[in-house]
């Protein structure tokens, strides 16, 4: 049997060697082993490791793309895909240059023992770890387009009025403010909608960046539209000037008139604005002109009417000082108004030195002319003064007091009277 097995070895050899050969040479002209490149991205394993310790993981550059560089057969590599590559690096082994070794498996099954060699163009992932802060930042609202004309914006809410912005401190620290924005375009009633959330730097800039994150992206936002109204403004005053001087009675406002806005139930119930107590004239000795912001003088759930308006008005008070003017009077100069039907009437008991003393603004007094002052008795207000009206006859005499038809600011010093008898006819 030995002699069998050793008998021509050589030749038995050669024929093991030449068959391993052929078959060799079979499979690489059928089946040949080839190199094909992929590219993987590299999942980052133990993420929450970093974000529970307050850190937050940026790749560096494109270092977690990997080119894996397969060396399999044909036939294997025909069926194989990138999907096919599993690259990980895991964060629990990152190095003190905070670099994360990348490794390589295959999902594909039974092409374990058919890949030759995976090998990755580098073999760590880049990383920089920076600090996760949260900040709370107001909501702003602002404005887009305008109402309606005749229409006014009155207040803005929003359900919320702040939010936590969280991310790596860098980024965070950019962030200006959030704002949410109403589009009032053309409206004539309340607005109510859900509104997203922007976030914006230094410049006005808008921040869109997915490593920051917000507790809420969007906000319910509701907005009041007001109707406005022009309604005049009228100022009273207080005090009375130094003695010796007198104010005019007329207060000149400017603008005269200001422009509203409010819910039309209420803006319906407004004829005026009324200042009181914004100017004192007591001790004056001349002109008083008070700046009066009317915003402190609106009533509840009224606004101004926009924003041409300032709110400020101007109003004056013209204070002179007084001067005293003799008016000389006779019964012929007097006229008797409003005598009963039935009944003549005349007067007696004038002095015929009786005298009229005016007194006034200077700029009105100097200019009065004893033509423009009439003198006058109303008798009808005589006989309903003596509560004579309804009797069944009115003949008798009467002292009454002699009225002027007087200008504003202008007054008798010591008023005259006179008797007046009436007689029926």
């Amino acid at each position: 049997m030995k002699e069998k097995l050793t008998k021509n070895l050589s030749l038995k050899i050669f024929a093991v060697l030449f068959a391993i050969g052929l078959w060799l040479i079979s499979i690489n002209i059928n089946d040949p082993y080839q190199s094909r490149s992929y590219t993987v991205n590299v999942q980052l394993l133990n993420m929450s490791v970093m974000t529970n310790a307050g850190k937050y993981v940026e790749v560096l550059g494109d270092t977690d793309s990997v080119v894996v560089s397969v060396r399999a057969s044909r036939s294997m590599l025909d069926g194989f895909s990138a999907s096919d590559i599993i690259a990980t690096a895991d964060l629990n082994e990152l190095t003190a240059d905070n670099q994360v070794p990348i490794k390589l498996n295959t999902g594909k099954s039974g092409s374990s023992s058919s890949i030759e060699a995976m090998r990755p163009d580098h073999t760590y992932v880049s990383v920089q770890l920076e600090d996760i802060i949260r900040v709370q930042k107001k909501i702003s609202v602002e404005i887009k387009n305008s109402p309606a004309k005749g229409y006014l914006l009155g207040r803005t809410t929003t359900e919320q009025n702040a939010l936590t912005i969280s991310g790596p401190e860098s980024l965070v620290e950019k962030v200006e403010k959030a704002v949410v924005t109403f589009n009032v375009d053309g409206a004539s009633e309340d607005v109510s909608m859900l509104l997203p959330i922007e976030l914006y730097n230094q410049d006005n800039e808008r921040i869109s960046d997915n490593r920051l994150s917000m507790n809420i992206t969007q906000v319910q936002g509701s907005a009041t539209i007001l109707t406005t109204k022009a309604v005049p403004v009228t100022v009273s005053t207080e005090g009375t000037p130094e003695s010796g001087f007198m104010a005019s009675s007329e207060v000149t406002v400017e603008p005269s008139t200001i422009l509203v806005a409010a819910k039309p139930a209420v803006l319906k119930t407004v004829s005026e604005i009324s200042v009181d107590g914004a100017m004192n004239l007591q001790g004056a000795v001349s002109d008083v002109v008070s700046t009066i912001d009317i915003k402190n003088y609106l009533p509840d759930g009224v606004i101004l009417g926009g924003p041409a308006e300032s709110g400020l008005i101007t109003a004056s008070v013209a204070v002179e000082k007084e001067i005293t003017m003799e008016v000389p009077l006779t019964e012929d100069s007097i006229t008797l108004s409003n005598v009963p039907e039935g009944y003549e009437a005349s007067m007696r008991g004038l002095p015929e030195d009786a005298v009229l003393y005016l007194i006034g603004l200077q700029s009105v007094v100097q200019n009065l002319s004893e033509s423009e002052l009439s003198a006058f008795v109303d008798v009808d207000a005589l006989l309903e003064k003596e509560n004579m009206i309804g009797e069944e006859s009115y003949d008798g005499t009467y002292l009454a007091d002699i009225a002027l038809n007087l200008p504003d600011g202008v007054r008798v010093h010591h008023p005259l009277k006179i008797y007046v008898v009436l007689k029926g006819v």
